[in-house]
């Protein structure tokens, strides 16, 4: 069995994913379950091969982003400091994670939140698009908000976003 995105599989064995897996391995005692991600970490347990319920025995292959970077695969990321500051000195984490909830909490404001658009435009100013990340499905609406009270056209895509409207949105940023 060759899975995809394989860090999404649930930990939990209680889970129709894994009860499927289960029932093949029953049928299969030698089956060989195969999975590719490029984050084989899982924010609810660690490592995809360690731990009680881990689904995997070890990784086969691994490659750092520097290497990838290096080789020519991904394009170098290009930084600037940004003047407005996000105090998340109160997030708390969990397995390595800012804690998605307070993260939102300390950084989805109104004024950080027009600072950071004000700038991300100033420094792209001479960029036909962007492309932002942000810390909640709320935040990425404020943040949407904000690029279009500042004359910016600005698309949201969300998981429940459907797939025809998605596609358009998508269609609309590569046209810049």
């Amino acid at each position: 069995v060759l899975i995809d995105e394989a860090h999404l599989i649930p930990g939990a064995s209680n889970t129709m994913y894994r009860r499927f897996l289960d029932d093949l391995k029953a049928i299969n005692p030698r089956l060989k379950v195969i999975g590719l991600t490029a984050t084989p970490f899982r924010l609810d347990c660690g490592m995809l091969h360690e731990g009680d319920n881990a689904l995997f025995t070890d990784i086969a292959f691994e490659v750092s982003v520097r290497d990838l970077i290096d080789q020519g695969y991904l394009s170098p990321l290009i930084s600037k400091r940004p003047t407005t500051r996000l105090d998340v000195s109160n997030v708390g984490t969990r397995a390595g994670d800012f804690i998605a909830r307070d993260l939102a909490a300390a950084v989805d404001q109104d004024d950080i939140t027009r600072a950071a658009v004000s700038e991300i435009i100033q420094h792209g100013a001479n960029r036909k698009s962007w492309l932002v990340f942000c810390s909640s499905v709320d935040h990425a609406r404020h943040v949407a908000e904000e690029f279009n009270r500042q004359g910016i056209t600005c698309g949201t895509i969300f998981g429940h976003t459907p797939k025809d409207e998605r596609d358009e949105i998508i269609a609309a940023f590569k046209r810049g």
